[in-house]
């Protein structure tokens, strides 16, 4: 099963999540990832770092983020360099998706590529 961790400034991603799980119920695999004014960078990286350790499925993730080029965005994409994967990024948007087999929420994506792995569907 893919894993979904979404990461936002402030609790935009906590409201995703929550109104993800009103709509479908609850989602397991699904991890909400906050910025708050008093973490930087470094910080928010150890966080994502911490809420992927949560998951049971840490090789198929995927990240949803609010801004494209935003401190969010930045860190998810130092990870998928860091661990040489690909992944999506810049969402803006929610709306109702399937993502393998299984009920989701998601966002509008744009594609991003990642550690020379080439574009993405």
């Amino acid at each position: 099963m893919v894993s979904i961790v979404l990461a936002s400034h402030g609790k935009f991603a906590e409201g995703i999540q929550d109104s993800g799980g009103m709509i479908f119920g609850p989602q397991e695999g699904v991890v909400a990832v906050t910025l708050t004014p008093n973490m930087g960078p470094d910080d928010l990286h150890q966080k994502l770092l911490d809420a992927i350790a949560t998951l049971e499925d840490q090789e198929h993730v995927l990240f949803l983020v609010d801004l494209w080029g935003g401190t969010p965005f930045n860190q998810v994409s130092r990870i998928l360099e860091e661990q040489n994967k690909r992944g999506l990024g810049g969402c803006y948007r929610p709306q109702s998706s399937h993502a393998g087999g299984s009920v989701w929420f998601s966002f509008g994506c744009h594609n991003r590529t990642r550690g020379g792995k080439g574009d993405l569907p």
